[in-house]
C-alpha cells in the first residue's frame, strides 16, 4: 500500500468538509488491511446532524473514500437521510473567447453543501458534458417529492443566472469592493444563508440573502428570518408616481406570493435560518 494514496484520501476528506476528524480512522484501518470501513463525523453547523463516510479498498490495494450519508434529526418526524457520492474527477473544456482552457473538474457536494440542499437551498457546480467534454456551470437543488430506488432524493440542475446583478438591484453595502463582492458571491454559491447588511428606505438593517436559481433571483429575510418583498426593500425611481409605485408593489407582491407557493411544492428543506454562513 502507498503512502501517497492514504495521504491523497486524507486530503479528500479534508476537502470533503469532514477536516481531520477521519485521519485517525483512516490510520487504523488501512494500518490494518481493512477491506471496507467507516467514519463516524459531527459537523458542527447544525444541530442534531451526523454523518458517515465510507471507505473501500480495491483489489489493486488502494482505497477509496465513496460516499457519505448525512442524517439530520435523526429518530424524530423530521428526521432527514440521503447519500452523496464521492467521484473522480473529471477532464473538461472551458470554451471562450480565446483559447480553450483544459482542466479538471470536481463536481463532487461537500459535507456543508449536503447541509444547504437539505436546507432547501441551491449549490452553484462546475459540470462536464458527456457529448462535448465542456464545461458548464449549473445549480443543484433537491427535489424532496422524488427519491430513487435506494431511498435518495432526487438533485435537479438549474441554468446559471446573473446573481451578482439581482444583488445589485438592492443597497446592499457588503458589494463595497471586489473582494468583498466576491466573497458574497462565492458563499452563496456554495448555498449558504449569508448576513448582509441592506439600506432601505433610509435604513441599514441586518438581512438574510440565499440564492434562487429556480425563479433567477435571490430571497432575502429579515433579522427573524421572515421573508421580505423585494418592492418594500428597493428605493422608490425618481420618475415613478406614487400610484405607479404602489401598483408595482401590489403586483409584485402577489407574484412573489404565487412564487412561494409554487416553491413548496418542490421541497420540504429544514428552515433556512439553520445553516447561516
Amino acid at each position: 500500500m502507498k503512502q501517497d494514496n492514504i495521504g491523497h484520501l486524507k486530503d479528500q476528506v479534508l476537502f470533503t468538509g469532514f477536516g481531520k476528524a477521519l485521519h485517525s480512522v483512516i490510520d487504523e484501518n488501512t494500518k490494518n488491511g481493512v477491506a471496507e470501513f467507516t467514519g463516524k463525523y459531527n459537523p458542527d453547523f447544525g444541530p442534531n446532524a451526523e454523518t458517515t463516510a465510507y471507505f473501500a479498498q480495491s483489489k489493486q490495494g488502494n482505497y477509496f473514500f465513496n460516499k457519505f450519508d448525512l442524517e439530520i434529526e435523526k429518530g424524530t418526524a423530521d428526521a432527514f437521510k440521503n447519500t452523496f457520492f464521492v467521484n473522480p474527477p473529471v477532464k473538461g473544456v472551458l470554451a471562450g473567447d480565446g483559447t480553450p482552457e483544459e482542466r479538471w473538474v470536481n463536481s463532487n457536494i461537500t459535507l456543508k453543501e449536503a447541509w444547504n440542499l437539505a436546507m432547501g437551498r441551491s449549490v452553484l457546480k462546475e459540470h462536464v458534458t458527456h457529448e462535448t467534454g465542456e464545461i458548464y456551470r449549473a445549480w443543484s437543488k433537491m427535489n424532496f417529492n422524488e427519491v430513487d430506488k435506494y431511498g435518495n432524493y432526487e438533485i435537479v440542475k438549474l441554468s446559471d443566472y446573473n446573481l451578482l446583478g439581482k444583488l445589485m438591484e438592492f443597497k446592499i453595502k457588503d458589494l463595497v469592493d471586489s473582494t468583498a463582492t466576491a466573497n458574497l458571491l462565492r458563499s452563496l454559491e456554495r448555498g449558504n444563508l449569508v448576513p448582509v447588511e441592506l439600506e432601505a428606505k433610509g435604513n441599514a438593517s441586518r438581512y438574510y440573502v440565499e440564492a434562487n436559481p429556480h425563479y433567477k433571483t435571490i430571497n432575502i429575510y429579515d433579522s427573524n428570518f421572515v421573508r421580505q418583498k423585494h418592492a418594500d426593500l428597493k428605493e422608490e425611481q425618481p420618475n415613478q408616481s406614487v400610484a405607479e409605485s404602489k401598483g408595482k408593489e401590489a403586483g409584485q407582491g402577489k407574484s412573489e406570493g404565487k412564487k412561494e407557493k409554487e416553491g413548496e411544492k418542490t421541497g420540504k428543506g429544514k428552515k433556512s435560518k439553520q445553516g447561516i454562513s
